[in-house]
């Protein structure tokens, strides 16, 4: 764990590696909470990520048009795959943006409460909530896009 007076990292090992902390090699990820901050913030290192929310996703999709013809998303029934998501949720019909610092293959679970990678993954992932009433072209959204890749 690190601090200071505006954000908290915070790192969880997996059970292989909660013995050997200064192993260059240890699978872990880590949580960067920053005071202001609109993005959930988590770092993967060979570790499967999971996302949950205590509702259901009613859509997961791509950001854009755009984004699917640059390859940045690609959509195939229940499995999405790339660095852009678009995510919908059944509570207060919320939408987020996902953000995938390396491509990655998300799995949306039977019940449609969990997103689940393909497979172990090493990147950056970041979630942001679209300000209700936004649409995908307003000035807050593009901003949350232009930073998504700047974090602690």
């Amino acid at each position: 764990m690190d601090y200071n007076d505006l954000s908290v990292t915070v790192r969880f090992l997996t059970d292989a590696d909660a013995a050997v902390s200064s192993s260059s090699s240890m699978l872990f990820w880590e949580s960067y909470l920053v005071q202001g901050s609109p993005y959930v913030t988590v770092k993967y290192r060979g570790v499967t990520p999971v996302v949950t929310i205590s509702g259901m996703f009613t859509n997961v999709g791509c950001l854009s048009r755009e984004v699917t013809a640059y390859g940045l998303c690609v959509v195939l029934e229940s499995v999405v795959t790339g660095v852009q998501f678009l995510l919908s949720s059944k509570e207060n019909n919320q939408n987020w943006i996902l953000f995938a610092s390396e491509p990655i293959t998300l799995v949306v679970s039977p019940d449609r409460q969990s997103l689940v990678a393909s497979q172990a993954y090493t990147g950056v992932l970041r979630l942001a909530l679209i300000p209700p009433g936004s649409n995908i072209d307003d000035e807050s959204v593009l901003q949350l896009i232009t930073y998504s890749a700047t974090y602690p």
